[in-house]
This record gives structure tokens, C-alpha cells and sequence, in this order.
């Protein structure tokens, strides 16, 4: 008996020591498992905010302009850090760029333009969409002539070319006239002697 109670005594131990080496260790690592995943977790997402490229950019601004006029193109861009570097299809870039501001554009004809690249310090955005187009007008040439009248005689003017939205004509003893080939006088005299000027503008705004 004194045996077979000693074999028990050192079951019991041994089994209630193993249980409670067990059951800490299950609590030890599930709290290790659960902190090892809360600094990971932490970790990613700090990655994530620093990380923080542009998604899209689109380039709008369609316009119609005079030859050697100046339009503007704008860049709306989502994601990224708030300053960025933008590059046009003609080759202009615009750097620093903030989104929305203008890009001003002289083309010397009708010009459509698209995105390259925009790219802040993380990255550059996958999409680039917008095709605006600046169409250019070329402003009409003026032609003015006079009927090389004497003192005395009628005065005319003639101008062109013809079509024009509006004509404007100056000259001396404060001359002007709207019309497109004006009579200045029907009896000519030495005070309206001088240079006429005729400015001219078509449908397009040009002149």
C-alpha cells in the first residue's frame, strides 16, 4: 500500500504539473500570437499612410484661342501628397504642380494634348485620362485704300476683307467708322490728309 500510494502521489504531481505548464503556455502564446498581429497590423499601416501616390489624374480644358494667345490646362488629381510633377503630350511639365491650378499653353495651331506622367515623391498614378483640345484661329489680315481723291473731291475708303464680324477705322481730325469702306467726305481737305488705320475682327474673335 505504501507503494501503490506513492506511484499515486507521483502521478498526481506530475500530472497536475504538466497541466499547468500546458495551460500557461497555451495563454503565453495566444498572447504572443495576438501581439505579434497587433505590430504587424500597426506596421502595415503605417507603411500604407507614408505610401500615399496618386490614384488618377484627368486633364481637362478645351478651348478656342487667336494665334499667339495663351489658353489653360487643369490637371484634377486624386491620392498622392499634394505636390506633384505633371508632363503634358507636347512636352510641357509643370513642376511643382498643385491639383486644379492652371497649365497655361500656347500652341501655334489646333492642338490636343494628353497626360504622360503624374508622379508625386511615392509614386505616379496608374490612370491618366482627358483629351482636351485648343483649337487655334488665325486672326484675318487687314487691307485699307483710299481713291487717291484731291482737295475738293469725295473721299472714300474701302476695306476688307470681306465677311469680318467688325471693322474699325481712325484717322486724322478724330475720324472713325464702323463701316466696312466708309465715305470720310464728299469735299476733301488738306486737315484730312494722314494715315487711316482699319482693324478688322472675324466670327472667331480675331482680329
Amino acid at each position: 500500500m505504501k507503494h501503490f500510494y506513492k506511484f499515486s502521489e507521483i502521478k498526481f504531481i506530475k500530472l497536475s504539473f504538466r497541466r499547468i505548464n500546458f495551460s500557461k503556455s497555451t495563454h503565453d502564446t495566444s498572447r504572443g500570437l495576438q501581439s505579434f498581429i497587433l505590430v504587424s497590423l500597426m506596421f502595415f499601416l503605417g507603411i500604407a499612410s507614408a505610401i500615399s501616390q496618386p490614384t488618377s489624374a484627368d486633364l481637362s480644358g478645351d478651348a478656342t484661342i487667336c494665334s499667339g494667345e495663351t489658353a489653360n490646362l487643369v490637371v484634377t488629381i486624386v491620392g498622392g501628397n499634394g505636390t506633384y510633377r505633371v508632363e503634358l503630350s507636347d512636352g510641357t511639365i509643370a513642376d511643382p504642380y498643385t491639383s486644379g491650378s492652371n497649365i497655361p499653353v500656347s500652341p501655334s495651331s489646333t492642338t490636343s494634348y494628353t497626360l504622360i506622367s503624374v508622379e508625386d515623391t511615392d509614386g505616379a498614378a496608374p490612370t491618366l485620362t482627358g483629351n482636351p483640345t485648343i483649337t487655334v484661329n488665325t486672326p484675318p489680315t487687314a487691307t485699307a485704300s483710299d481713291n487717291g481723291t484731291c482737295i475738293g473731291a469725295t473721299l472714300d475708303l474701302t476695306g476688307g476683307p470681306d465677311g469680318m464680324s467688325s471693322y474699325a477705322w481712325t484717322g486724322p481730325n478724330a475720324f472713325s467708322s464702323s463701316s466696312q469702306s466708309p465715305n470720310v467726305a464728299a469735299s476733301a481737305t488738306a486737315a484730312m490728309a494722314g494715315t487711316y488705320t482699319l482693324t478688322v475682327t472675324n466670327a472667331a474673335g480675331c482680329t
